[in-house]
C-alpha cells in the first residue's frame, strides 16, 4: 500500500504543479493581453497625432502664405507709391537694396491685390478667430478700440491731431 499512497501523492503533487503552472500561464497571458491592448491603443492614438500635426501644419502654411502675401502686397504698394512720385525703378531698387525685377514683381502684386481685398481677407480671418463674437484679448476691440505703438492699428473713429499723420500710415 505504500506504493499506492506514494503514487497518489505523486499524482496529486503533479496536478498541483500543473494547476500552478496553468495559473501562472493564465496570469501572464492576461497581463500580456492588457499590455498589448494598451500598446495598440497608444499606437492608434500616435497615428492620429501624426494626422493632426499634418493638418495643423497645412493650416499654418496656408495662414503663413496669406500673411506673407499681404506683407508683400504692402511692400509693393510702398514701392508703387515711390514710383508714382516719379522715382525710377532702378533708383527704387538701389534704395531698397533689391533687384529691379523684384521691384516690378512687388508693384505688380500690389496692383493685382488692391488694399480693399487685403482688408477683406483680414476681416474674414478675424471673424474666424472670434467666431463667438467676443474680441480676442490681443485685438484692439478688447481694449476699447485703442491701439498702442506696438503695431496694432489705431481706432479709425478717432481723427489724428492736426499736422500729425495717422498711426500706422
Amino acid at each position: 500500500m505504500g506504493t499506492t499512497t506514494s503514487a497518489k501523492a505523486a499524482r496529486k503533487a503533479a496536478r498541483e504543479a500543473i494547476t500552478q503552472a496553468n495559473a501562472e500561464l493564465a496570469r501572464r497571458t492576461k497581463l500580456n493581453v492588457d499590455d498589448l491592448t494598451t500598446f495598440l491603443a497608444a499606437m492608434g492614438r500616435a497615428e492620429t497625432v501624426d494626422e493632426w500635426v499634418a493638418e495643423k501644419m497645412a493650416a499654418l502654411k496656408a495662414q503663413g502664405a496669406k500673411r506673407r502675401d499681404e506683407q508683400r502686397r504692402q511692400a509693393g504698394a510702398a514701392l508703387r507709391a515711390m514710383r508714382d512720385r516719379g522715382e525710377q525703378v532702378r533708383d527704387i531698387a538701389a534704395l531698397a537694396k533689391i533687384g529691379e525685377k523684384q521691384v516690378r514683381e512687388l508693384i505688380r502684386l500690389a496692383e493685382a491685390l488692391p488694399a480693399a481685398e487685403g482688408e477683406a481677407q483680414d476681416a474674414a480671418a478675424s471673424q474666424d478667430a472670434g467666431a463667438d463674437g467676443a474680441a480676442s484679448p490681443a485685438s484692439p476691440e478688447a481694449h476699447g478700440g485703442h491701439a498702442g505703438a506696438h503695431g496694432v492699428a489705431a481706432d479709425p473713429t478717432v481723427a489724428p491731431a492736426e499736422g500729425l499723420a495717422p498711426v500706422g500710415q
